[in-house]
């Protein structure tokens, strides 16, 4: 039975009639005459070991490169969760900038009403400085805190909670307010 792959026999670069029709047929020659007996797979690998250390130094390499390579993806600083990581952060600010500049225009709009019209003016005097117009009155209400009803002894009847008092109107300032 032929061997499933040509014998070592001129397989190294040394020799110079390796492709030569003499050397073929001494090849074919040789695997006729002498009987060989089915080989396993790691009987394959070992004959086939002396003549292909090359070939494993380059896959070993080629392995250790690879390994390296997918440290680098997966595991150092540049890789894969940094990058996810870089991602995550540019959404969130994003959404801050839209944020901001939402905040922005209505600003913007404030900064206009501001600058043409007087009733943002007016309104700004009423709600941070408490002015009033001169035509208006102005009432203050006060709350006062709600006690709680008077615990009787006997716990038989309980009273009703008193009213809150009704708005009474303020005294006026005897100078009236500057006019926006």
């Amino acid at each position: 039975m032929p061997l499933p792959f040509p014998p070592a026999v001129g397989r190294s670069g040394s020799d110079p009639h390796r492709g030569s029709p003499a050397v073929r047929d001494e090849r074919a020659a040789a695997d006729a005459a002498a009987p060989v007996a089915p080989r396993t797979g790691w009987q394959l690998r070992l004959a086939a070991s002396g003549d292909d250390l090359g070939l494993q130094i380059v896959a070993m390499l080629l392995i250790a490169v690879l390994l390296a390579l997918h440290y680098l993806l997966w595991i150092a600083e540049d890789g894969v969760r940094q990058t996810y990581a870089l991602r995550v952060a540019i959404q969130a600010q994003s959404e801050e900038n839209a944020a901001l500049n939402e905040r922005n225009r209505a600003m913007e709009a404030d900064i206009q009403d501001l600058k043409t019209g007087m009733t943002a003016i007016e309104e700004r005097a009423r709600a941070e400085m408490g002015m009033i117009r001169g035509d208006e009155t102005f009432y203050r209400i006060l709350e006062q805190p709600v006690s709680p009803p008077p615990a009787s002894p006997s716990g038989a009847h309980k009273s009703a909670p008193a009213a809150k008092p009704a708005a009474k109107p303020a005294t006026r300032p005897a100078a009236p307010p500057s006019r926006p």
